[in-house]
């Protein structure tokens, strides 16, 4: 009797990322140490990364802090309003900043990653905010079945 082969296990889709950083240094180091992790989105500008909100949809976004134009949190701030489903996170290396406190425990930013960030720590922080939008769309299609259409 023949084995029958086995189909290849189902491989999740990738996590996307919205990457946002005006220092191209910090945006090619990101892409080069998580690019087998992570489909990324680049984008050098708070303005940048809003047009590519008007085309895509991304599971995560991840701000630097200090950038000219808007700063980070300007940045999640408009990101909450054209995309509230996707999780944010912000990155900076001035974490005790009044704003970027405030960001955190508003929960604007879901995550602040301090400069120099750890590889492991980035990757299990945007997994875990992943798993965060999967439980919460799975308790809204829940909530969806069991009140019916009128409740949102």
């Amino acid at each position: 009797m023949s084995k029958r082969p086995s189909s290849p296990p189902s491989v999740p889709p990738k996590p996307s990322l919205l990457v946002v950083d005006d220092e191209p240094a910090n945006l090619k180091t990101f892409q080069r140490v998580f690019r087998r992790d992570f489909l990324m989105t680049p984008c050098a500008s708070a303005k940048e990364a809003l047009a590519a909100l008007r085309h895509d949809n991304f599971d995560v976004i991840i701000a630097d802090q200090s950038m000219p134009e808007l700063s980070g949190v300007e940045l999640l701030r408009l990101v909450v309003v054209a995309a509230p489903q996707m999780r944010r996170a912000m990155c900076t290396g001035y974490p005790d900043l009044p704003e970027v406190i405030e960001a955190q425990r508003s929960g604007l930013a879901q995550i602040v990653i301090m400069k120099p960030w750890n590889a492991d720590e980035v990757r299990r922080w945007i997994h875990h905010l992943v798993k965060l939008g999967t439980m919460h769309d799975a308790v809204a299609k829940l909530r969806q079945s069991v009140d019916g259409p009128e409740r949102k």
